[in-house]
C-alpha cells in the first residue's frame, strides 16, 4: 500500500526568499484488525498515522498534528479519523503504542537546530 499526501509550501511574492508551509510524513502503518471497509465489506484494511508538521526552507521545525487514515486494500476508500475522537472500542483495537507513536526529531530538526545556535551563541559570548 502506497499513500501520497502533499506537501504545501507559500511564497510570500516572487521576490521574497523565505520559502515556508505544511508538510506531512508517515509515522506508522499496521494492518487494522476488526475493522470492515464501510463501502465494500472488506476486512483487510490499513491504518496509516501521518504527522503534519511546519517547515521553513524545507526544514521541519515542529508538528503542528497528526491523523490516522483507514485505507482500504480492495476498493482504496480512504478514511480520514482525528486520533483525540477516536472511541475507546477503536483505541483498544488499534493498540494505544500504534496510536501514540510520534514523528520524532525528524519533525523538530529545525527547531533544534535554531535552539542549538542561540545556545551556541550565548556561550560563545561568555567567553568574549
Amino acid at each position: 500500500m502506497v499513500c501520497i499526501f502533499a506537501s504545501t509550501s507559500f511564497t510570500l511574492n516572487k521576490f521574497d526568499m523565505i520559502i515556508f508551509g505544511t508538510g506531512s510524513k508517515t509515522i506508522a502503518t499496521e494492518k487494522a484488525n476488526d475493522f470492515s471497509c464501510t463501502s465494500c465489506q472488506n476486512e483487510t484494511l490499513y491504518a496509516v498515522i501521518i504527522a503534519r508538521y511546519f517547515h521553513i526552507f524545507w526544514i521541519p521545525f515542529f508538528p503542528i498534528g497528526k491523523k490516522l487514515y483507514l485505507s482500504c486494500s480492495h476498493c482504496k476508500k480512504v478514511s480520514e479519523h482525528n486520533i483525540s475522537s477516536l472511541s475507546q472500542k477503536h483505541r483498544d483495537m488499534l493498540g494505544e503504542d500504534f496510536l501514540n507513536k510520534s514523528g520524532g526529531a525528524s519533525v523538530w530538526i529545525g527547531g533544534i537546530i535554531i535552539a542549538g545556535l542561540i545556545l551556541f551563541g550565548m556561550i560563545s559570548s561568555l567567553f568574549h
